[in-house]
């Protein structure tokens, strides 16, 4: 064996060894640095939420600092004077701007029967409710849903075997869409990767 050839190798393992601990110990420091501030100082991570208060007239405790407001309650007309009345059993929702720097927020119903759908409620630019309409009707369990990258609303279906997801448009009143071609099955939520336009569903 040539002592000569021995030792190379012997050089070359130590190179490689001191590079992978190296690498080590700057991937150990750079995820101490990313590491919230509580799990470093072993703090309860309630601890950094805000002092909070009641909202005695909505009785909901929410953060000091933060205001809150109920924009509708179903079974009633969520703008004066309109006869549109605001779904009951509401699930998954998502906001959608407008082009007046506003923006609309849209909820899903969960009702049985084909009682469900999707409603949306309009908002000025100051947050001023502006008005209020249906996006989806004769639907059952729309659970949650998703916000595509083209601005549109997924509305799923919570039906075993045959749950449908129903691509809605909340800016325009457009009708909505089923899409068959998303599966017939018991739908909960989706995602849409934005990359690839990949539709994720759980």
């Amino acid at each position: 064996m040539n002592p000569q050839r021995n030792a190379m190798r012997s050089d070359n393992h130590v190179g490689v060894t001191s590079r992978r601990q190296f690498l080590q110990y700057v991937m150990l420091g750079l995820g101490q640095m990313a590491m919230p501030n509580f799990i470093q100082a072993k703090t309860s991570p309630t601890r950094l939420i805000k002092e909070t208060w009641l909202d005695a007239t909505l009785d909901i405790e929410i953060p000091k600092g933060s205001v809150i407001r109920q924009i509708a309650q179903s079974g009633l007309p969520v703008v004066n004077n309109k006869s549109y009345r605001w779904h009951s059993a509401p699930d998954g929702g998502a906001c959608f701007a407008t082009e007046n720097d506003g923006w609309v927020y849209v909820s899903n119903s969960e009702m049985d029967n084909n009682k469900g759908g999707a409603g949306a409620i309009k908002f000025n630019r100051n947050g001023t409710i502006v008005d209020a309409y249906s996006i989806l009707n004769n639907t059952s369990r729309n659970c949650a849903g998703g916000k595509t990258p083209w601005h549109t609303w997924l509305s799923c279906e919570e039906i075993i075997d045959r749950g449908q997801v129903y691509e809605c448009y909340p800016t325009n009143r457009q009708a909505a869409v089923v899409r068959p071609a998303l599966g017939s099955f018991n739908h909960e939520a989706a995602a849409v990767e934005p990359c690839v336009w990949l539709c994720l569903f759980n």
